[in-house]
């Protein structure tokens, strides 16, 4: 079995890395699915800041859709944070 784990960093269009997300779903063998969560990161003047994204009502048959979801859902909260 392949273990997926990818980290990007996001720039929101500004030109410069602002956010490094990370996407590492984990599989539940009990009901056989991958479960996504993802992890953002940035940097602030004492260091830095990190925000976990958990308990996700989405589940996935296949790892490489839980991962595209666990980016996607970082994104997502990104875009709608001030």
């Amino acid at each position: 079995m392949l273990r997926y784990e990818f980290a990007t960093g996001y720039d929101l269009g500004l030109g410069e890395c602002r956010y490094t997300l990370n996407s590492r779903p984990h599989f539940d063998a009990s009901v056989r699915v991958w479960v996504p969560y993802a992890s953002i990161y940035w940097h602030v003047d004492d260091g830095f800041r990190s925000h976990r994204l958990t308990n996700f009502n989405d589940t996935f048959s296949g790892q490489e859709e839980a991962v595209a979801f666990g980016f996607a859902a970082a994104r997502a909260w990104i875009d709608k944070e001030p």
